[in-house]
């Protein structure tokens, strides 16, 4: 465990880390007041990656995995109002597999969903568009006869995967922009993985091409790795 990330965590936060059994990534650009109380209900640890670039994220994030023992790390973005009913959904799928996902709209308003009924693409070679994205659309999901559907992407909404997954395929941005850390991922792993009807959470983002501007913490805070053990939750079972 790294000096940087125990001063984070405060005195004894480290082994309540080493032996829960999930641990939620928050990846927090911003200071959004309904979405991080949404995150801070959820029943489990968690780590919040604070005021940092995309691109900033890459070492913290994958030295954290390295250096806990948790079974499953799921990740969020911070423009999100999540659910305790999504994420213990997400947890159950990840009793059964490596990789869950909940779900959310590209945007307010949008038909689309953040999950892809097929192999992602990268038409241009350098970065994803749109385009690239065959997603789902919202009624489509409401009518599946099978709760659990399958997916090609999982777009950081309480998305989660086994540690030795996240060891394999370590968190990474894309090379020419810096970002869509989300595509990258799924993108290698190329694979589908399941998500949950029922595991919707609401995007707060307005428009697809834009990210939301509010209460914007990178260039005015300096970085910081936050530990937040949840108390008497799902600890006490070692990896």
């Amino acid at each position: 465990m790294s000096a940087m990330l125990k001063n984070a965590m405060g005195p004894g936060a480290v082994a309540g880390a080493r032996y829960s059994r999930n641990c939620l990534l928050v990846l927090q650009p911003r200071a959004i007041s309904e979405c991080l109380e949404s995150i801070a209900q959820l029943p489990l640890d968690k780590v919040y990656f604070r005021a940092y670039r995309e691109r900033e994220l890459v070492e913290p994030f994958n030295r954290f995995i390295a250096e806990t023992r948790y079974e499953n790390y799921l990740v969020v973005a911070d423009d999100v109002v999540v659910t305790v009913q999504a994420y213990r959904l997400v947890a159950e799928l990840l009793e059964a597999h490596a990789i869950a996902t909940g779900y959310c709209r590209l945007c307010q308003g949008s038909p689309l969903l953040n999950v892809v009924k097929n192999p992602l693409r990268r038409e241009n070679g350098k970065w994803a568009l749109l385009s690239d994205y065959d997603f789902y659309h919202a009624a489509e999901v409401q009518t599946l006869e099978d709760p659990v559907f399958p997916t090609w992407f999982g777009g950081w909404s309480l998305t989660g995967m086994r540690r030795e997954v996240w060891l394999e395929h370590p968190f990474r941005v894309n090379e020419w922009n810096g970002m869509q850390s989300d595509f990258e991922m799924f993108f290698r792993l190329n694979r589908p993985i399941v998500a949950h009807r029922d595991a919707y959470i609401e995007h707060l983002k307005l428009t697809t091409d834009t990210s939301l501007n509010r209460n914007v913490l990178i260039g005015r805070v300096a970085p910081e790795t936050i530990f937040s053990p949840y108390p008497g939750g799902e600890s006490g079972r070692a990896a």
